[in-house]
């Protein structure tokens, strides 16, 4: 795994310190914009960050009182975006913590297999950790999406890989938000998502909130 992994890891180096010319630029440069009109405060900060299910989260500083929080999340992501651009939304911030959301997206729009997918997590999170030792890193399972029920069985498989992974690292959790959008009879809970089936909704959030809360440092 390991002569897997050190070579993809080289390659996600290079990939970050080329500028960004994919369809995000503006979203990260929309980012450190808002940064320069009002500066972070960076004082125990948490960076969440991901796809559309953490650009979505509206709610996010109030459902999290009393932690330094802020949303980095940019819709249709994938984890090579975040290996792209983690150098500008998460490293520059030097957060006490960062939440990721990614790998959903991956298996769906990406089309791609399992193990690409797993490789490239255990690589975007061995970047993260190279710029940072004391960053508490903290990653969410892929969830169970009506639109993408077809997907569920690469998810659970994706998910125990990293599961298994991240039990393995210091200074890390892997916190499961796809158990508690199922329902008691296993199927998902449609009542989590608005119209399109795919993008949580209030409720949906509100289970993400009582999962993730206790991580939170």
């Amino acid at each position: 795994m390991k002569k897997i992994i050190l070579p993809l890891l080289l390659l996600c180096l290079s990939i970050s310190t080329l500028k960004a010319q994919n369809k995000y630029e503006k979203a990260i440069v929309a980012f450190e914009q808002g940064d320069q009109k009002n500066p972070v405060d960076r004082n125990n900060l948490i960076v969440f960050t991901g796809s559309s299910a953490i650009r979505k989260w509206e709610s996010l500083k109030n459902d999290f009182p009393g932690k330094n929080v802020i949303n980095r999340g940019f819709g249709g992501a994938v984890v090579t975006d975040l290996i792209e651009f983690q150098q500008r939304i998460i490293a520059v911030y030097q957060p006490r913590q960062v939440v990721i959301y990614i790998g959903d997206n991956d298996l769906s729009t990406a089309n791609k297999g399992v193990d690409q997918v797993y490789l490239e997590m255990v690589a975007l999170f061995k970047l993260i950790r190279m710029g940072s030792k004391d960053t508490r890193i903290t990653v969410l399972s892929i969830k169970p999406s009506p639109s993408r029920r077809k997907l569920i069985p690469q998810q659970i498989e994706l998910n125990a890989r990293l599961a298994k992974f991240i039990k393995s690292e210091k200074n890390a959790d892997f916190v499961d938000v796809f158990s508690p959008m199922l329902l008691p009879n296993k199927d998902i809970g449609s009542k989590y998502y608005v119209a399109d089936s795919l993008h949580l909704s209030a409720e949906g959030y509100k289970v993400w909130k009582k999962a993730i809360s206790p991580y939170l440092k």
